[in-house]
């Protein structure tokens, strides 16, 4: 069967934050599979990167000193390192302030603008910073949040000239391409909702901004900066080669495969083939949105203290036990559900006892009954063999259709049946009678030919575990044929092999259990401090409120306040001192930091009772209150206003 090239994507990340857990699920997933392409002999292209312009980076860097270059040089490093932390194996690294990203879409826009498709107007409308995305009014949310479900943070009303992209003129040519490519997006259901979206008819899309300096000048109107999403979204087109090496864009372009959270499927299922088609250029094959990972049943969110820190699992249960358990736990596509038990079970029982007592256990018999050289191998019929032959159709056919856990499922077949042809077997019995030579002999070589061919099964996901594995074989490395996995027999009589030690310790369960009540404590410890900070803003019951005569409300100043700069107060999670704009600047200390990081505060329009009587905090004299509410969800949401209306206007 004829290979075709593959070239697998991830998202470019936002450098507003540090990476986490769905980065992390994001990379690995990516990672596996151009492993997996590599091992079968595609040509593989494994794409990754950071998404560096932007409202968000620009004012996180004002609110630090820095210029936005100088900011996402230094977010960008968290990326890179992790990355490597995890064993990711990516091809390129892209930023789009690289010289060839901008070079690109340039181009891209140029084209766009050739075939009709841009105008300049004037847009108003609610704007989500966090998703660089306008929302109409009868689209938000009750108290004008951001619809989006997976934001749902406030908006601010905007008004400023742009250049648009007819997206509307897309509607039907998009439908139409949907319903002769039912795989563009997958899984299944992602398809139908994107479907229905677009069947309710698309709107023209803002595609620049005025207001901001940080970003890709428009060609020919360099007042305006590109849109994110048009400069983001094109690093996939960047990357292949395209306008570079016409070689590298004729093998990989289009993408085989671009790997998304399902928060940003819009952007890649809509926007992006609505541009490519503008320019004239072919579409990705597939957009596989995946789920998101709770923790506990529960959101992972800063404000509930239990994000996971992909660096601390790996200092705790090892790389590839990591790696195992988000490929293994869930099928792309759907959501799942961290626990610190849940990864141990799966590291006691399918790795430690299965996989690695195994080996440890194949090994041993081989140094009892074989010297520990592998045995001449048997012309006889093997269900060893068949068993293999079938788990590795099985195996390939899923990650053809890009699913690791099912060939995860398809290596274990091997594995469980393994473990149980030893007790079937039972070499110890075997090796108390000569007449049993040959059977011993035929039973050892299919047990270390079988491992030989787990060792290979394993490497897309564990691929410092299938390179001690193999060494214990006497192997440097796992050879393959075109697309199958190598011949049955083709382990070397004579190998000698070494056993080594364990590839999967046991985790202790007690230590486990200890380490998930440090975490819960540190989380109610952490909402117990933000209540305990924010007992101004706690709701109170209608009954519980008392009556006040309009002359005591006439006391209270409340003012407009714009915030200028953020930064945490040292020595403390949850204060945050900030200056804000209320027609003069002022110093104000609020316990919002495990609500809202600096750079998300920058440029807000808050409500600010400016006569408060000064108190200190952490020896910072605080001059005034922000306004806030608490959301469904126990987060605190500062309370916003219009951006037409100044800093320091009054409210009454």
């Amino acid at each position: 069967m004829s290979r075709k090239p593959f070239y697998v994507s991830t998202p470019i990340y936002y450098c507003n934050d540090i990476p986490h857990i769905g980065h992390a699920y994001t990379t690995i997933t990516a990672d596996v599979l151009a492993r997996y392409h590599r091992l079968v002999g595609d040509k593989t292209f494994f794409l990754t990167g950071t998404d560096e312009h932007g409202q968000k980076v620009e004012k996180a860097a004002e609110a630090l000193g820095k210029k936005p270059k100088e900011f996402v040089d230094g977010v960008v490093t968290h990326f890179q390192e992790l990355w490597e932390t995890l064993n990711v194996s990516n091809d390129r690294f892209i930023r789009t302030t690289d010289e060839d990203h901008k070079e690109v879409v340039t181009e891209l826009w140029k084209k766009m603008e050739a075939a009709g498709d841009i105008f300049e107007g004037e847009y108003e409308d609610w704007y989500c910073v966090h998703d660089e995305t306008f929302w109409t009014e009868s689209q938000l949310l009750e108290g004008n949040l951001c619809p989006n479900p997976w934001c749902k943070r406030p908006v601010e009303k905007k008004r400023e000239k742009s250049y648009f992209f007819k997206l509307s003129k897309y509607t039907e040519p998009l439908l139409k391409y949907y319903e002769d490519h039912p795989d563009f997006v997958l899984p299944e259901f992602r398809m139908n909702e994107v479907k229905s979206f677009v069947s309710q008819g698309l709107m023209d899309l803002s595609i620049s901004r005025s207001t901001i300096n940080w970003g890709i000048p428009v060609p020919g109107d360099e007042k305006h900066v590109m849109y994110v999403w048009v400069d983001a979204l094109t690093n996939y087109l960047t990357a292949s080669g395209y306008l570079k090496d016409e070689e590298k864009y004729e093998t990989f372009w289009p993408a085989t495969i671009h790997l998304i959270g399902k928060d940003i499927l819009r952007f890649h299922a809509i926007f992006w083939p609505a541009f490519l088609m503008s320019a004239g250029l072919p579409l990705p094959k597939h957009v596989m949105a995946h789920g998101f990972w709770t923790a506990d049943d529960m959101k992972i969110s800063k404000s509930l203290g239990n994000r996971i820190d992909p660096t601390e699992l790996v200092d705790i249960f090892g790389l590839d036990a990591v790696r195992y358990f988000l490929m293994r736990e869930i099928q792309l596509g759907a959501d799942g559900n961290f626990s610190y038990k849940a990864i141990a079970n799966r590291v006691n029982a399918d790795l430690a006892n299965d996989l690695g007592n195994l080996l440890s256990r194949s090994l041993a018999m081989t140094k009892k009954y074989m010297d520990g050289v592998v045995p001449d191998k048997t012309a006889a019929d093997c269900k060893m063999a068949n068993v293999c032959a079938q788990a590795e159709a099985d195996y390939q056919k899923a990650f053809d259709n890009h699913m690791p856990n099912k060939a995860l499922v398809a290596t274990w077949e091997v594995i469980s049946y393994a473990n149980k042809y030893i007790d079937e077997q039972a070499p110890w019995v075997l090796a108390k009678d000569d007449a049993n030579k040959q059977e011993l002999a035929d039973t050892m070589y299919n047990l270390l030919e079988a491992l030989r061919r787990i060792g290979a099964m394993i490497s897309p996901v564990m691929p410092d575990t299938s390179a001690k594995l193999l060494a214990q074989l006497g192997l440097e490395s796992i050879t393959v044929n075109g697309d199958t996995l190598g011949n049955w027999g083709e382990l070397e009589p004579g190998t000698k092999t070494q056993r080594g030690e364990s590839l999967f310790p046991r985790v202790d369960m007690k230590k486990v259990e200890k380490l998930i009540e440090s975490k819960a404590a540190e989380a109610e410890k952490k909402k117990a401090d933000s209540k305990a900070e924010s007992k101004t803003v706690e709701k109170q019951e209608p009954e519980n409120i008392a009556l006040v005569e309009f002359t005591d409300f006439t006391k209270l100043a409340l003012r407009i306040g714009v915030v200028k700069t953020a930064e945490k107060v040292k020595k403390t999670d949850k204060l945050l001192k900030l200056t804000v704009d209320t027609g003069e600047d002022r110093t104000i200390v609020a316990g919002i930091a495990l609500h809202y990081t600096p750079e998300e505060l920058i440029g807000k329009k808050v409500v600010v009772l400016t006569n408060l009587k000064p108190r200190k905090l952490r020896g910072i004299e605080s001059e005034g209150m922000m306004l806030a509410a608490t959301a469904p969800d126990g987060t605190l949401r500062l309370l916003t206003t219009d951006e037409i209306i100044p800093a320091g206007s009054t409210i009454g």
